[in-house]
């Protein structure tokens, strides 16, 4: 493998992690892993895989070294996806790609530091800048909850969220107000009804005997013909009448009882 050593005078360094010199190793794509801590969307990676298939990677993938001696990502999750897509259509193309090897960070919270100012370049859709924020603001708690001030350097919330996203404080201000707002009024969430609580109805078994619609129809035209107000319906039948007289002639049209009235 060819290893070159090249200063480090990278801007998107770890967070207060300093290094004297940056490996850059020929690694091949299935030795690289994605990072789970990566909350950045990886789609829409054709394009950038045509880019890639023509110019070659212009720009390396950072990684550290795991135990087991694979590596995992710190930045470039959509270019690595992209290279795994040619490398599967494209048996011609070089697996092994080039990677800035770094020190892998000291704990979680500089990892997803580092991560996120690896990505602070790229276009952002307005819900990666959302959820970015949201993981920046839940970084920063956890710092000062741990007293890791060497992650935040001594700002405050919104100076240092606006730094590392790129946005004005006048956003950062307004989006932390919504969380506030979401913390004072949540919303009120209805109490699940559980299952063995809530009687079962007993299933009605069906009966094979029972009238269907052509039945009914039929016995609907039968029964017109012999009564003026009928309606027959699935399980009944229903006559109406007016006077006196209309219901005696009902009654005995029925029965064969005479009625009176």
């Amino acid at each position: 493998m060819a290893l070159t050593d090249i200063e480090t005078g990278l801007s998107s360094q770890p967070v207060n992690q300093k290094l004297e010199k940056t490996n850059i190793l020929k690694i091949d794509i299935d030795d690289i892993h994605p990072n789970e801590l990566n909350i950045m969307s990886t789609e829409d990676i054709d394009e950038l895989a045509e880019s890639i298939k023509k110019d070659g990677l212009i720009n390396p993938l950072k990684v550290y070294k795991n135990n087991d001696g694979s590596y995992e990502l710190l930045g470039g999750h959509r270019r690595w996806l992209a290279i795994k897509k040619i490398v599967d259509e494209d048996d011609d193309f070089d697996p092994e790609v080039n990677c800035i090897v770094l020190s892998r960070p000291d704990d979680k919270l500089r990892e997803q530091m580092q991560i996120i100012q690896d990505n602070a370049q790229r276009d952002m859709t307005s819900e990666d800048k959302k959820n970015l924020f949201q993981k920046l603001n839940d970084i920063f708690d956890t710092a000062e909850a741990e007293g890791n001030y060497a992650i935040t350097g001594g700002q405050t919330k919104s100076d240092w969220i606006s730094v590392n996203l790129g946005i004005s404080r006048s956003t950062v201000f307004r989006w932390l107000k919504e969380i506030q707002n979401k913390k004072e009024s949540p919303e009120e969430e209805k109490p699940v009804e559980k299952s063995e609580d809530k009687p079962s109805k007993p299933a009605t078994p069906e009966n094979p005997d029972a009238p269907d619609k052509e039945d009914i129809a039929q016995a609907k035209d039968i029964l017109s013909s012999k009564f003026a107000s009928v309606n027959v319906t699935k399980g009944k039948i229903t006559f109406k009448f007016e006077t006196k007289d209309d219901l005696a002639e009902l009654v005995e049209m029925l029965t064969g009882t005479e009625m009176v009235v």
